[in-house]
């Protein structure tokens, strides 16, 4: 398994650096300029609402693709590249739909796009991963549950100007990184707890999903 998947990671990661440094993501820019009609860039930046429109163009075919190379070369591997095309495609979607609310400055003034984005990533990608394998093993029911938990909490940060605890968080200060993490944390504990009570008490499941 470890050899075919480092092939397929490997093969994976080729592709990517041989697509950026043949700057791709400046045709993909252009492409979404056609389709929406709005400019990709300000003052020489991508806007958030492009570089989501990348990620729903680019990286999930690139996962996609990922998975079907680990489907030859490693086959044990696929529930990894797959939970990620699902995550990726997820906040991709989301945040394209919600980007007026993001801007890139740590200016104390709006909320940062990639710090809320890698939040969403990191805090939800395990239960994520956890949903995907299981419903890989056949446990679909069990699988659906924790990829649903997974991708409320990955919602959670991409509505920060909605949301308790991340209101107003701009994440400008050690202070609001702080309060952005131990958010996460919470969230984990409260999704932990819902999982417990729905898989022992609601339908006698092992804490395994098996």
């Amino acid at each position: 398994m470890t050899s075919g998947f480092l092939i397929a990671g490997g093969i994976y990661l080729a592709i990517g650096l041989i697509f950026w440094a043949m700057k791709g993501h400046e045709a993909i820019y252009r492409l979404y300029e056609r389709v929406t009609g709005e400019k990709a860039k300000k003052d020489g930046e991508a806007t958030p609402k492009a570089v989501s429109f990348d990620i729903i163009v680019f990286q999930g075919p690139l996962f996609l693709f990922w998975a079907g190379l680990c489907f030859v070369f490693s086959p044990e591997a696929v529930p990894l590249p797959v939970a990620l095309l699902i995550l990726i495609e997820y906040i991709g979607f989301v945040s394209f739909l919600r980007a007026d609310t993001f801007q890139w400055e740590l200016d104390g003034k709006g909320y940062p796009f990639g710090g809320y984005m890698a939040y969403s990533i990191l805090v939800s990608a395990f239960m994520v991963a956890r949903g995907v394998v299981g419903m890989f093993k056949g446990d679909v029911a069990w699988g659906l549950f924790m990829l649903s938990l997974g991708l409320f909490i990955a919602t959670y940060y991409l509505f920060p100007d909605k949301m308790p605890g991340l209101k107003g968080n701009y994440l400008s200060t050690r202070g609001e990184f702080v309060k952005a993490s131990i958010v996460g944390i919470i969230l984990l504990i409260i999704t932990r707890i819902i999982w417990i009570i729905v898989q022992v008490e609601g339908f006698h499941w092992s804490l395994t999903g098996h």
